[in-house]
């Protein structure tokens, strides 16, 4: 078990609010934009990788008008898409770092995602999903989600969208531009295996597999097919809860076990069977799934982990603790937010000693 610092060193980055949203740069391999409740994008840069972890500094910060809740790349250029609260959806010049406002929604914008050239699609509250063109002023196509979303994941050509009533919806977007409204056939419902609580994160694979959070603590992987019909059926793998203390364990004086949120999951893009979850406890968790293994944890800190993203390669882990939204709106701010980055694989050649097998109970 690794224990990183808590002091801010030249390894972080603070924010005056939140972390909301990560994305790596699909183009250059050591960059990834953030955006923060603080109403800032920024672009941060890796510099040294030698140790567990990285040195890392900002290239520029962008402030809005409103905080964004996501933010993305426009496809394989050095620009930035971003969604905001109030519902816009906003281009950054990744040189000038001059901002351009494409549309909005009636809600806020919890995703935005670019699969092709002069294409942007944005996932909002208003139960919308829309399709931009950057050079127009108008969305060029509207979909009714009928439901709100409160999480998603985009891997080419699928987009995975957990809402509000706990079903999940898996769309295939390799015909985006023709792409109709969802039916019934798209979503499945995750109810049995989630314990009915909200979902907050979630991550798919080109694999088919599918890693679902929960504001309960429970984690779910499933895989997911499609079969002649368009009908979406999802393959129960493993559920499971590792974010959590006993009696007698750490600052857990009761005679309750404390069960954390998960905050995120994610999919390692190289290692097929390899996920993580990261949690209120301030830990990162690394499962073999396949094999229902517990690999290790990082202990970050005693701060709820809000965000954490891999990196395409696999090599490092981009995370950001600040305040929980799973515990309501009554603390917010009351954690100092930074940003951190862990080398998974560093440039020496060595591998982090995160890997400890441990067996994961499916319960």
């Amino acid at each position: 078990m690794i224990s990183l610092s808590q002091s801010q060193a030249p390894n972080s980055l603070a924010f005056e609010d939140t972390v909301a949203n990560i994305c790596w740069s699909p183009t250059t391999p050591r960059e990834f934009a953030c955006t923060s409740w603080d109403s800032k994008v920024t672009l941060v840069e890796i510099l040294e990788s030698e140790s567990s972890q990285a040195l890392i500094r900002q290239k520029f910060s962008k402030t809005v008008e409103y905080p964004c809740l996501s933010v993305g790349w426009l496809h394989q250029t050095n620009n930035l898409i971003a969604g905001s609260i109030n519902g816009d959806v906003n281009k950054i010049d990744g040189e000038r770092e001059a901002l351009m406002r494409i549309g909005s929604h009636e809600d806020a914008v919890k995703g935005v995602y670019s699969p092709a050239n002069n294409c942007i699609l944005s996932l909002a509250y208003d139960k919308k999903l829309k399709i931009w063109d950057p050079r127009q002023s108008t969305a060029v196509g509207t979909l009714s989600l009928g439901l709100k979303p409160t999480c998603a994941s985009f891997l080419f050509p699928h987009l995975a969208i957990g809402f509000d009533n706990h079903a999940v919806g898996i769309f295939d977007l390799t015909d985006f531009r023709a792409f109709e409204n969802p039916k019934p056939e798209n979503y499945a419902d995750l109810r049995l295996t989630i314990n009915d609580a909200q979902l907050s994160s979630i991550s798919i694979s080109k694999e088919g597999v599918i890693f679902i959070g929960s504001h309960s603590g429970t984690s779910n992987i499933s895989t997911f097919t499609r079969g002649p019909d368009g009908k979406v059926t999802l393959n129960h793998h493993l559920s499971y809860r590792i974010h959590k203390l006993d009696p007698g364990q750490g600052g857990n004086t009761s005679n309750l076990r404390m069960q954390y949120s998960v905050n995120v999951v994610g999919l390692h893009p190289t290692m097929r069977d390899v996920g993580f979850t990261a949690g209120r406890d301030g830990g990162i968790c690394f499962i073999n799934f396949e094999r229902k293994l517990w690999l290790g944890k990082i202990s970050c800190t005693p701060v709820p982990i809000a965000e954490a993203k891999l990196s395409p390669d696999g090599k490092y882990l981009a995370y950001a603790a600040g305040y929980d939204w799973s515990i309501g709106i009554e603390g917010a701010k009351s954690y100092k937010s930074q940003l951190k980055v862990e080398c998974l694989e560093r440039s020496n050649g060595e591998t982090h000693p995160v890997f400890i097998s441990r067996r994961v109970e499916n319960r």
